[in-house]
């Protein structure tokens, strides 16, 4: 019987050529569009998931307004990080920052390569216990605990050395300073809200600051990063208007505020200032998400009134 149906619906086709690529080009077309559009919007939507512990992530946020005058900022003051550990135990687990010394390249050389690298910063020794990045050597708990040590991707390690293993090799940065290569990532995925090849251990950076990290409150440089406890995170924003009227200085205290932004959040929801990259608009994916299921729509109304049509020009054939 099925036979049957198939001999007859292949007569039909042949019959109606026309029609039938009509019918099959237009359906295909709108499930196709369908299809990328929405794979397009789960790409977007898997920002940062990666991360084991994402769902208890969160970037700090300040807001200085001066007088009408002022930034949403992504980035804030070195001293914030490990004062907020340290004030806070039982609801802050960890804490890294990330710097790039606020420039866009940095120079790196090894023997006779040179780059201008986009992909290179700072961060403390528990950057990769928050960010649990797999490692293809070294270990993610100690690779950033030494001075001048920094973590390559395997990317950038075939770049500066080839096939051979890295570990414990050296690459110059910014003709001043050597640091050893104490670990090799797999690439960072490409849905992370900021890309990095290399992180060095922001120790690394007390030499160039006269021995010590800086420890003023106005200078906003670093991107840090809290892992929360579970559920902690709107109990510690409670306790952020003391703890502004603790540590900045006076003439700041009536005009800086912080809140907490989830790490899910940033890619589609974030446009602070100084963000490390631009992110992504979940407006526009609302947008998309409506045009595909439109273009889905249309094919399929498209495809029955051309099979309809099709139907009732068989029928008067008859």
């Amino acid at each position: 019987m099925w036979l049957n149906y198939f001999k007859i619906a292949f007569r039909n086709l042949i019959k109606h050529k026309f029609y039938a690529s009509l019918n099959v080009i237009g359906l295909a077309i709108g499930i196709a569009s369908f299809i990328l559009i929405w794979l397009y919007i789960l790409d977007e939507l898997s920002y940062d998931r990666h991360y084991r512990k994402a769902e208890n992530i969160y970037r700090l946020v300040n807001v200085y307004d001066f007088e009408g005058v002022g930034e949403n900022s992504a980035s804030s003051p070195f001293p914030v990080a490990w004062t907020l550990k340290s004030d806070y135990p039982g609801m802050v687990e960890n804490v890294t920052r990330v710097f790039n010394r606020q420039v866009p390249r940095t120079l790196i050389e090894h023997n006779d390569k040179s780059y201008n690298e986009r992909r290179f910063f700072f961060g403390d020794s528990t950057f990769f216990k928050i960010f649990d990045v797999p490692f293809i050597y070294g270990d993610p708990y100690t690779a950033m605990n030494e001075i001048n040590s920094v973590v390559i991707s395997q990317s950038a390690a075939r770049k500066y050395f080839g096939d051979s293993v890295p570990m414990g090799k050296t690459i110059r940065f910014e003709k001043m300073l050597d640091l050893k290569v104490t670990g090799v990532i797999r690439d960072v995925p490409g849905s992370s809200h900021f890309q990095f090849d290399m992180i060095a251990s922001l120790s690394s950076l007390r030499k160039m600051y006269g021995g010590s990290l800086p420890k003023t409150w106005v200078w906003n440089p670093c991107w840090t990063y809290l892992l929360l406890k579970p559920g902690m995170a709107d109990k510690l924003e409670t306790n952020f208007p003391a703890f502004i009227q603790k540590y900045f200085y006076d003439a700041e205290k009536e005009h800086v505020s912080l809140y907490l932004q989830p790490l899910l959040d940033i890619h589609l929801k974030s446009t602070l200032d100084y963000e490390i990259e631009p992110n992504g608009n979940i407006s526009y994916l609302y947008i998309l998400g409506s045009i595909a299921f439109f273009l889905l729509i249309i094919a399929i109304i498209n495809y029955f009134n051309l099979a309809t049509a099709t139907s009732a020009n068989r029928a008067r054939e008859i």
